[in-house]
């Protein structure tokens, strides 16, 4: 819930799921997605780290997005924020 984690739809070609949420300055952000919630293991979909700037340079929050084009079977999705435990208060 702190994250504000989001996922809409587009309607133009190719149909693609956009996911967005907020995260922290340093925070290494990962975007995992499988296809059953029931069997098999959560997949990476992307991974990156949230730039240093305090305060960021768009301002609070930091709103990360990531587009995924919407192929096969169902997907879904779920995000993880890990704070860089070496900056707490930043650089």
């Amino acid at each position: 819930s702190e994250i504000n984690f989001k996922l809409t739809l587009t309607n133009k070609p190719p149909l693609t799921a956009l996911i967005t949420w907020d995260s922290i300055p340093s925070a290494t952000n990962t975007v995992y997605d499988r296809t059953n919630l029931a069997l098999g293991n959560w997949l990476v979909l992307t991974g990156f780290v949230s730039a240093a700037n305090i305060p960021p340079v768009g301002g609070w929050p930091i709103t990360n997005t990531v587009a995924d084009p919407v192929t096969g079977p169902s997907r879904y999705y779920r995000v993880q924020v890990d704070p860089n435990s070496t900056l707490l208060y930043g650089p």
